[in-house]
């Protein structure tokens, strides 16, 4: 309830900071921003995509605001407006490691692994930082069913990275994609009892269960992923699936529209 109020509390000031005629352009832009993320997090997504626009349209060739922009809209899965903002910004900054980066990531989500392999032979030779191009070049090695390739990619993300829970649990799915069911669920129950608190430990551990047809075990490991992240795009897909397989359709309906909040 406290988060709630405080979100509130954040939305009424900047909205007020907006109508201040004192404030100058680039600072409206960035409380636009600003309440674009809370609305994201407040699940209005009509309101967050609104003041995207608004902050967009007040600063258009700021080319940091537009690329944070994207970066905000790819995090809510926005997929429509990031490829919107991708064309613009690409058009004019082809080469840009940002950018293509960004492309990589909303291929991924849109599930077309092949495109994010060609744009990373555009970034072939660049400066590029190692954590999110070692673990999306993984992801998309593993969607092509290159598994070998795909557990070399993911083990060479930084142990210090950001990516690296994401990555341990990308290798549990590409072990059980090579069949080799006994590494990964050691690999699996490793990542969870060294990360408790972390979805993708969970997630790692329902791959497995679901590869031995443990499907009570597969459903507790989700239910858990979701708790410990409720936008847990992977764990409320995977629970809708099995709800659809047991004729619950209006439960995996619910589960579904989860994730397009």
């Amino acid at each position: 309830a406290d988060s709630g109020i405080e979100l509130d509390q954040a939305k009424a000031d900047l909205t007020k900071l907006v109508d201040l005629p004192q404030v100058i352009d680039r600072q409206k832009a960035e409380a636009h921003l600003q309440l674009a993320r809370l609305y994201f997090l407040a699940k209005d997504r009509g309101r967050a995509l609104g003041e995207v626009k608004f902050a967009s349209e007040l600063q258009p060739d700021d080319a940091v605001l537009q690329m944070r922009l994207t970066a905000l809209s790819l995090e809510y899965h926005e997929l429509d407006e990031v490829a919107a903002r991708l064309g613009k910004l690409l058009k004019d900054n082809p080469e840009d490691v940002n950018l293509l980066l960004m492309s990589v990531a909303a291929d991924l989500q849109r599930n077309r692994p092949e495109s994010a392999i060609k744009t990373f032979e555009r970034l072939a030779g660049k400066k590029v930082p190692g954590g999110p191009f070692l673990l999306n070049r993984g992801e998309a090695q593993l969607r092509l069913k290159r598994f070998a390739n795909a557990i070399e990619d993911l083990t060479r993300v930084p142990a210090e990275a950001a990516e690296k829970p994401r990555a341990r649990a990308l290798i549990v799915e590409a072990l059980l994609g090579q069949g080799d069911e006994g590494q990964a669920s050691k690999e699996a129950n490793a990542l969870a009892n060294e990360l408790p608190n972390n979805a993708w430990g969970q997630l790692a551990v329902a791959q497995v269960h679901l590869a031995r047809r443990a499907e009570r075990a597969a459903a507790s490991a989700l239910k858990r992923a979701v708790e410990l992240d409720p936008r847990c795009d992977r764990a409320l897909h995977s629970l809708a699936v099995m709800a659809l397989a047991h004729r619950a359709d209006d439960q995996a309906a619910e589960l579904l529209q989860q994730t397009l909040q």
